[in-house]
């Protein structure tokens, strides 16, 4: 591999409580094969300064900056990281998976030697006990993708940080901030690229937030956004799709 440990990096991770998966999601942070990250951990809503002392007593990391903020959004503190992050490029994790040793150093060799603004992975999927119960693969033809269902699994992402400035960053929204930022990202023509490895283990359980009524109650209100921006009948089937989602799959 490529040696670009003087490119900075920069993960945002958001923690709204502490439960048995954090320190894990930290540790395979922390022991990445490249060296040269900041991991600036948003601790976020009614608890954010108990999570602050309580990883601050176990972690003296000097790359590690801990933000609080009692506004528990997803959107919010993932912008409030993008404001604070040094690092040109930005990896995204959630406070319950687990990344690949090498998965910075892998995505961060690959964006350097594409075009491409958003570069995604493969991922294991596991239970609440770490068991491996399947794999969510993701072809490359994600802007394609993109009209039926969000193909990208969020916290598998590296992408260039001017590039979702340019953005403006991230929407509010409880389920869909990052259906929302890809969906805008592919409007102003940005390149998604994929790894197929499986650089994350991607934890599934009974708190996840996939496939309740209110995401798909705002996937189907961003179908109809871009349809009447771009004129995409595309855009208009997926809306229909998603409202027959919501009353028969929504939870």
């Amino acid at each position: 591999m490529k040696n670009n440990q003087k490119e900075l990096v920069t993960v945002i991770l958001a923690i709204n409580k502490i439960d048995k998966y954090f320190e894990s999601s930290i540790k395979s942070i922390l022991n990445q094969s490249h060296k040269n990250i900041e991991l600036i951990i948003i601790a976020n809503g009614e608890f954010s300064v108990d999570i602050k002392e309580e990883i601050s007593s176990k972690y003296k990391d000097h790359r590690l900056e801990i933000i609080t903020t009692p506004i528990g959004q997803l959107s919010f503190a993932l912008n409030l990281g993008l404001h604070h992050s040094k690092g040109s490029f930005i990896a995204r994790m959630d406070a319950d998976d687990i990344c690949d040793p090498f998965r910075i150093e892998k995505q961060l060799n690959f964006i350097l030697s594409t075009e491409a603004d958003i570069v995604s992975s493969n991922a294991n999927i596991i239970d609440e006990n770490g068991k491996i119960i399947g794999e969510r693969l993701i072809k490359n033809n994600i802007s394609e993708i993109l009209f039926f269902k969000n193909p990208i699994t969020h916290p598998s992402v590296l992408y260039r940080k001017n590039s979702i400035i340019k953005l403006r960053g991230y929407n509010s929204g409880f389920n869909s901030e990052d259906y929302d930022l890809w969906h805008r990202a592919s409007r102003e023509k940005m390149i998604f690229k994929n790894i197929p490895e499986n650089l994350i283990s991607y934890r599934v359980h009974q708190n996840s937030t996939q496939g309740k009524k209110l995401g798909y109650a705002e996937v189907t209100g961003l179908s109809i956004r871009e349809f009447l921006l771009t004129k995409n009948i595309k855009h208009l089937a997926a809306t229909f799709i998603n409202i027959l989602k919501f009353f028969f799959k929504g939870r």
